[in-house]
């Protein structure tokens, strides 16, 4: 099982990562992750998963690489577009990750504007830094 662990698709990627940590001065990049991510209409076996992958470091962990993702990212992208650069990441994780993301305190992230995704081909919204500018 894919636990905790970061695959880098490039050398580039891997050196943004780990900036990133080192910036923030632990692997936690400062994340709160306090918000809930199981429903409380959930069953207890899903609040057991939720607090497993926030106490093993695997929740920050993946908020780092898809940090790390958007902060080389030249432009807005989709979920499966920054899943595609993260191998060993499915899709519903990083969008799983960009809500916590979004509902940190500041916002790490913002969702934008809806396009095609380059890897579904399908219409879906972007997502970039909350600290990055776009040009319009």
């Amino acid at each position: 099982m894919w636990r905790g662990q970061v695959f880098y698709c490039s050398r580039e990627h891997k050196r943004a990562f780990e900036r990133l940590c080192r910036e923030s001065g632990k692997a936690q990049l400062g994340l709160r992750l306090d918000n809930p991510i199981a429903r409380t209409s959930d069953p207890s076996t899903s609040h057991e998963a939720a607090q497993a992958v926030t106490e093993s470091g695997t929740r920050a962990t993946h908020c780092a690489a898809v940090l790390s993702v958007l902060e080389l990212a030249s432009r807005p992208m989709t979920y499966r577009e920054i899943a595609a650069r993260l191998p060993g990441l499915e899709p519903v994780e990083v969008m799983r990750r960009l809500n916590d993301l979004r509902h940190e305190t500041p916002p790490r992230v913002v969702q934008l504007d809806k396009r095609e995704c380059r890897v579904s081909g399908r219409p879906a919204m972007t997502w970039a830094l909350a600290a990055k500018r776009w040009a319009a």
